[in-house]
């Protein structure tokens, strides 16, 4: 064996139960929540010297009071010679004057020098904010970019099936391929854990092949090498022993259920009572061991063969006993029927093999060795062959089911085993539902597990589905039919489907005309007549006056209008449907590939079907976990310097934060991507990690503006009424909702709005 055969083999014998791989490959690398939202800059508001500088420009207007105090100095100083009193308060008026002009000016450029001196420390202390949470923002990003890079780079693509351990496992569909490597992969993990397997391949496909060569060359944890056997029936019939150790009524009872398989379909049931009658005699008037061919011999006896007593089978007493209970069996037509017919089946049944007398060279066998052991044995029946025929194959089949159910009624050591056996069936879907039911309940009793192999989806099978503890596997099901009853097991959901698509496209033209003409005729006509009189030094004057005007007006008008207006609509719209589904399509189901299955566990919830592929040789490829995939695992919380997977928000302003000089040092820890700045004294890490001025509002809970910019406001109004930036500061409380204030013009405090 080469070396990748040895590493195969090594790896397929695994300690925990496993049927196949299902392919889950890790999610797609997540960006970052905030991987397209950096912390922005707040604009600082420069500081509003509008109401100082229109202040400055009065006082500068009032310029005479400079030079009215210029000339009361220059006149006082004048005037102290001649009179001192004069000149004292000429001095003292024009001094005030001056002063009433200067200081305004002074107090206003002082006032300027402060408000941009504040501005100048608010934006450095902005920006060195900013660059700090600018760094931890990219901290924060490229240590989430990290660990999605390694999450996706170590995660697992195949993840092994665990069925749960049930009592039965019924397969349905697949192809003879598909079968050998179900149960080389699922039969490798049963054997790897110490079970025994016992193998009734009635398939005629050879399925337990790839088992067998890898249980061969296994080299299990204990060091022990794994029993195997394989025998192939009917060509070794008599070899096995299955009907070594039992009793002579227990061997009439085995006969008489297997010969009666054809009659539960409706036959006369009587014949069974006949037919145990029979064996009955037979079996208890031959030595031990009992074999097919012996039990044909003596039958041909019962049949009055008279050849048969000379075959040399018997000895005298055996010949004697026969004769003697033929008498007792009567001379009836059916049971002589029913003799003729249990002589041709045994014949049949034992087919070239000799029969041998009682004390020959026979093993005596005492069946202990028909189960495994925590090894694997194979029993195989055919239909080609020499001696081999489709009839033979069928009896062979139904007496080592028979065979088997009667140790598992029987055989004590099953109960006291301390671990359990499994019992795999390849090909069941001849024997009958009656037989199937009374199997998986015998085992389950016994707690055997039971694993059936059907080629199609029969009736009988169809109905052996979910019933029990029981999981099934679908593998390709070419049957329309078939592939429509496993998809309606396997089950339906939910889902929205497109239903309709509509494009409704509508235009429209609209084209008008309009013609209008008018005239306008007006005639006026204007009369006055006016006179005087005057009496003046000259005499006396008189004179009358008049007038008339007539006006005549003519006015044409016409108007032309064209109205032209062409519109196009269009609707698109799509329409989806909430329906009932099939969760897997019957197509699918037609179309799996050789190993490919769909599972359908026992539990329920996101595990209860799962698709999976059963190929051994997917063990030996890279990324393929040893421990099934976890349907129950609650998304870990994030740890330091992990984001919530669902926080999109930052943290709310708190507290004012404190001037920090440009110069000062910063530092940036890696718990979270938070950001420490020397002088924070009684800040969380949380709040520590995001300057106030970057942080976005938690859900529910408003934004706060900046600290500064409210000052702002108040100093605003604080030029026109008197007051001071110290005392003009807005009301503070505990949550952090802005407050505005305006100072009032009667009073230098602030008035929170």
């Amino acid at each position: 064996m080469d070396a990748l055969g040895k590493e195969l083999v090594t790896r397929i014998f695994s300690p925990a139960e496993r049927w196949g791989w299902e392919f889950s490959p890790a999610h797609p690398a997540v960006a970052h929540p905030e991987a397209h939202q950096p912390p922005s800059q707040y604009p600082v508001p420069p500081p509003d010297l509008r109401g100082l500088e229109f202040r400055r420009q009065y006082l500068l207007r009032r310029i005479w009071k400079p030079v009215v105090g210029g000339i009361l100095l220059v006149a006082g100083l004048g005037a102290l010679v001649s009179s001192p009193a004069g000149g004292l308060f000429a001095l003292a008026l024009g001094a005030g004057l001056v002063a009433w002009y200067v200081v305004p000016l002074i107090s206003i450029d002082r006032q300027k020098k402060a408000y941009i001196a504040a501005y100048e420390a608010e934006l450095a202390r902005r920006q060195y904010e900013f660059q700090g949470a600018y760094a931890a923002w990219q901290q924060r990003v490229y240590e989430h970019d990290e660990a999605e890079r390694h999450r996706v780079a170590t995660a697992m693509d195949f993840y092994p099936l665990d069925l749960q351990r049930p009592a039965r496992v019924d397969v349905f569909g697949g192809t003879g391929a598909g079968w050998t490597s179900i149960l080389a992969t699922g039969g490798a993990s049963l054997l790897g854990s110490g079970a025994g397997i016992l193998l009734l391949d009635l398939s005629e496909v050879s399925v337990g092949a790839g088992l067998v060569m890898l249980a061969n060359d296994a080299q299990p944890p204990t060091g022990r090498t794994l029993p195997v056997e394989v025998r192939e029936l009917p060509a070794s019939l008599e070899r096995i022993g299955l009907l070594a150790g039992q009793e002579p009524h227990e061997v009439a009872e085995l006969l008489a259920d297997a010969f009666d398989a054809d009659r539960r379909g409706g036959g006369d049931h009587s014949l069974r009572a006949i037919d145990l009658n029979v064996l009955r005699v037979v079996t208890s008037s031959i030595h031990a061991p009992l074999a097919f061919a012996r039990l044909a011999a003596a039958l041909r006896i019962l049949d009055n063969q008279s050849s048969a007593i000379h075959e040399g089978v018997f000895d005298a007493y055996e010949i004697d006993a026969l004769q003697r209970r033929m008498h007792d069996l009567g001379q009836r037509d059916r049971t002589a029927e029913q003799i003729s017919f249990l002589r041709t089946e045994l014949e049949t049944l034992a087919g070239a093999e000799p029969a041998l007398p009682a004390t020959s060279a026979y093993l005596a066998k005492d069946g202990s060795d028909f189960w495994p052991r925590g090894g694997l044995r194979v029993l195989a029946t055919t239909s080609s062959g020499r001696d081999s025929s489709g009839r033979r194959k069928l009896l062979v089949d139904r007496v080592l089911i028979q065979s088997l159910l009667h140790r598992l009624r029987n055989d004590a050591d099953l109960r006291a085993r301390s671990v359990e056996d499994v019992v795999v069936i390849a090909g069941a879907d001849h024997l009958g539902r009656e037989t199937l039911t009374t199997l998986t309940r015998q085992a389950e009793a016994v707690q055997v597990r039971l694993i059936l192999l059907f080629k199609s989806l029969s009736d009988d099978a169809e109905k052996l589905i979910g019933t029990g503890h029981s999981a099934a596997i679908f593998m390709r099901l070419g049957n329309a039919r078939e592939a429509a009853a496993a998809a309606d097991h396997i089950g339906r959901g939910f889902r929205f489907v497109l239903s309709q698509v509509t494009n409704q496209v509508g235009s429209s033209f609209t084209e008008g005309f309009s013609n209008s003409y008018g005239e306008q005729d007006g005639t006026s006509y204007t009369e006055g007549t006016g006179g005087h009189s005057a009496l003046g030094a000259g005499g006396r004057t008189s004179g009358d006056s008049w007038n008339r005007s007539t006006t005549t007006s003519h006015s044409s008008s016409w108007t032309n209008t064209v109205n032209v207006s062409n519109g196009v609509n269009q609707n698109v719209g799509t329409t989806l449907q909430r329906e009932k589904d099939y969760a897997v399509e019957p197509t699918t189901l037609q179309s799996l590939a050789a190993t490919a299955f769909i599972l359908v566990g026992t539990d329920s919830g996101p595990g209860r079907v799962r698709p999976g592929d059963c190929n051994p040789g997917l063990v030996l490829l890279p990324r393929v976990a040893s421990t099934p995939r976890d349907f129950t695992a609650v998304p870990a919380l994030p740890g330091p310097g992990k984001p919530h997977p669902r926080r999109y928000h930052r943290h709310a302003a708190d507290r004012r934060p404190a001037a920090h000089p440009p110069g000062a040092s910063l530092s940036v820890s890696r718990d979270g991507g938070s950001v420490t700045a020397p002088g924070r004294p009684g800040l969380s890490a949380r709040q520590r990690g995001v300057p106030a001025a970057w942080r976005l509002p938690q859900p529910g809970i408003p934004a706060a503006r900046p600290v500064v910019a409210r000052e702002q406001e108040c100093w605003k109004g604080s030029v026109f009424t008197g007051c001071s930036p110290s005392r003009a500061r807005p009301t503070r409380r505990r949550h952090p909702t802005p407050r505005r204030c305006s100072c009032s013009p009667r009073s230098s405090r602030p008035t929170p709005t």
